[in-house]
């Protein structure tokens, strides 16, 4: 029986974690373990946890960081310490319907060459769906240049790092770990990841809430921080560009570009012709920066 593992990274969510977690252990599907990265908060949340998971039998492990070593970090010490065939990634400030890893495994049973698999995401409150921009993708695909531009062109899948089954072998053996030190660290796996996956299967069932308007959370706070990691990112990307979907990834990139200087400079109500022009300005000053690119080295 397929086995796993869900890792939760959990700072500051006392708001939110006992949510989260009750969707875990109420999962229909029981093969899975629970693996709780303690990154150091200052508030309860590992307390409840604690106390939700004495009256529950699924395996958990919860792992307490040295010190605040953020969500990458997070990340990467659960994957180290996972032992399922399957990894999915909730964030603990999120919730997941109760038969979500049974949705996602029954998809990869009925396309067992998947090396990923991924699910709907609906955002709360606004009630939106949209990890699946357009519904022309097939349940199963295994052309690698069609799931790479799929990938890279956000318009059509909108990938999340959250709610997606990766096989633990496939995330191993490409090394596809998250870079230390920065936000946006989805955005920079996605870029990786993209270059690596050759079958994938989707599933159109909602099966992760994803948590809109948290004024605690990483996109509402550390704006200098967010500038400098997208700078970095961008040149990260420019410099690995491969010969496989050329023009997707320099419109990945010239996303990521666009973003960078939204932060920075405000402007996103601008006309469309005006917003392509500081884009394009803004790529070239970031690749010409040499401290851009070391920051995170």
């Amino acid at each position: 029986m397929i086995k796993v593992s869900i890792i939760i990274p959990v700072y500051n969510v006392a708001q939110y974690v006992e949510q989260c977690i009750r969707t875990v252990f109420a999962q229909t599907y029981k093969n899975i373990e629970i693996i709780v990265i303690d990154d150091c908060g200052t508030d309860n949340s590992i307390e409840l946890i604690k106390k939700i998971s004495e009256d529950n039998t699924i395996d958990i492990s919860i792992i307490r960081n040295p010190r605040n070593l953020g969500l990458s970090v997070s990340r990467n010490i659960g994957v180290k310490h996972s032992t399922g065939d399957f990894l999915f990634f909730l964030d603990s400030d999120d919730y997941i319907s109760y038969d979500c890893i049974e949705t996602l495994v029954q998809v990869y049973e009925r396309y067992p060459n998947s090396q990923i698999v991924v699910g709907e995401t609906r955002s709360f409150p606004t009630n939106y769906n949209y990890l699946l921009r357009k519904m022309r993708y097939p349940e199963y695909m295994d052309n690698h240049r069609i799931i790479k531009e799929s990938l890279l062109r956000s318009n059509d899948i909108l990938l999340m790092v959250t709610n997606t089954l990766y096989k633990n072998d496939f995330i191993k053996r490409h090394n596809l770990l998250f870079k230390d030190g920065i936000v946006h660290e989805d955005l920079h796996f996605t870029f990786y990841l993209a270059k690596y996956v050759h079958n994938m299967s989707i599933s159109r069932k909602v099966t992760y809430y994803y948590r809109m308007n948290n004024t605690g959370g990483i996109m509402w706070s550390k704006i200098h921080e967010q500038q400098n990691s997208l700078d970095w990112i961008i040149c990260d990307a420019f410099r690995n560009i491969d010969k496989i979907c050329v023009l997707s990834q320099f419109i990945y990139i010239l996303h990521a570009a666009h973003l960078a200087c939204i932060k920075r400079y405000g402007g996103s109500a601008l006309p469309i012709i005006i917003r392509i022009f500081r884009t394009s300005w803004y790529l070239i000053k970031v690749l010409l920066d040499k401290n851009a690119y070391k920051r995170y080295l």
